[in-house]
């Protein structure tokens, strides 16, 4: 038996690290590859319906000021801006207020009333605001609030609506860490990953995102959000039932910039996988994609110590041969994926991250188990409670600022 597994196991295991190497290299060098191809100007001429933008707000996130003038600032023809604070003592309510009086062409304040249903509270805010939108919007834009476009962001955002099969359009998110540490670098080569995976199984960001205005009556959105955790992994679902697609732009990219700690990140992490396992049908991929690194590293630390036992040298080359070529291949499709969003990253770094690949596969795994034994999760200050039927609120208070919140992470 022993010397079966010291035998074929390391064949096995590498054959198993070559294949994972290559899938990967595969599905993402073509996300590069169809990137490009979609970044072109074909889709910018023409004519541009109205766009409501609606933005729901929080607490104060640092970036708040700068991304509500920059919606200002826009080149785009005929859009208006619809912000709902969550409540009039909240600390953004003034910054609000202030920059809509300085646009009140352009910007509209709602505050929003006590929350109506026991889904996500964005989910109600959201509701709410969808009910004071003008009827000339053609699309309804989507963006958070510490999301600063850029003046082609709308453009480049509702161009892929024109499509009639076009349900969804969306952005992702790009993170830039202060530092080297540790947590941070755990985000960035997270989030790489995630957006090649959100391109490929359909996973709108709601952050970043427009739709055809009568979408909202179509997917019947008000009734879906208020029995929803969050507002954007339910709708590749409602795309799919009507003959829609989800249309993800690369060239829309939010930069978020910041630094986070383990408990942050940890309840981040564990927020977007409870959204897909609640919502959305790729779940058991990102399951299988997040075990499948974690088994493989910790197969080959038992073998290599059962090897140096056994002074087997030739196997234990083979194994961390095939180790080696995954991970350098990783880094290398970390590399392509930051360079398909003009952020690449230096030598050193991606030394740095190859160094943490193992760090990275065991969070991911340890987030993707741990949300599927998740009875609690907190957002923006707020408790749900998680169970067989879904997340529902747990009670609402006022946002405080120096209670702290996950918005760094």
């Amino acid at each position: 038996m022993v010397d079966a597994i010291v035998g074929w196991g390391p064949a096995i295991i590498g054959v198993l690290w070559l294949a994972t190497a290559v899938g990967q290299a595969i599905y993402t060098i073509a996300y590069c590859r169809w990137g490009r191809r979609l970044h072109s100007d074909d889709g910018m001429q023409g004519d541009w319906p109205p766009v409501s933008v609606v933005m729901a707000v929080r607490g104060v996130d640092d970036r708040l000021a700068e991304g509500l003038w920059a919606l200002t600032q826009l080149d785009y023809p005929s859009y208006t801006v619809h912000i709902a604070v969550d409540h009039p003592d909240d600390p953004a309510a003034a910054i609000v207020a202030q920059h809509v009086a300085h646009h009140p062409k352009i910007c509209q304040m709602y505050i929003a009333e006590a929350p109506q249903t026991s889904a996500g509270l964005k989910c109600d805010r959201l509701i709410q605001l969808l009910g004071q939108l003008p009827e000339a919007a053609h699309y309804v834009a989507f963006i958070d609030a510490d999301v600063v476009p850029d003046e082609q962001w709308l453009r480049r955002l509702v161009a892929p609506l024109r499509a009639g099969s076009v349900g969804i359009a969306s952005g992702n998110r790009w993170y830039i860490p202060a530092t080297w540490g540790v947590a941070e670098t755990v985000r960035v080569m997270w989030n790489a990953a995630a957006i090649v995976q959100m391109e490929w199984y359909l996973i709108p960001w709601g952050g970043s995102m427009a739709m055809r205005r009568e979408c909202i009556e179509l997917y019947a959105l008000p009734m879906e959000w208020s029995r929803t955790f969050c507002e954007d992994t339910v709708l590749a679902r409602l795309a799919r039932q009507r003959g829609h697609r989800v249309s993800h732009v690369p060239d829309v990219i939010a930069i978020e910039r910041g630094t986070t700690d383990w408990a942050h990140l940890g309840n981040w992490h564990a927020r977007q996988l409870l959204a897909v396992r609640l919502h959305h049908w790729s779940w058991p991929l990102v399951v299988v994609h997040a075990l499948n690194g974690f088994v493989l590293s910790l197969l080959t630390l038992v073998l290599i110590a059962g090897l140096l036992c056994f002074a087997e040298q030739r196997a234990l080359a083979i194994l961390i041969g095939s180790y080696l070529f995954y991970s350098i291949v990783s880094i290398g499709l970390l590399q392509a994926v930051a360079c398909r969003h003009n952020r690449p990253f230096s030598l050193g770094y991606l030394a740095w991250c190859w160094l943490l690949l193992p760090v990275v596969q065991m969070f991911h795994a340890w987030g993707v188990l741990r949300s599927m034994g998740l009875h609690r999760i907190q957002w923006s200050q707020i408790d749900y409670r998680v169970s067989a039927h879904g997340v529902e609120r747990v009670g609402y208070s006022v946002y405080r600022s120096e209670v702290g919140s996950e918005k760094r992470g």
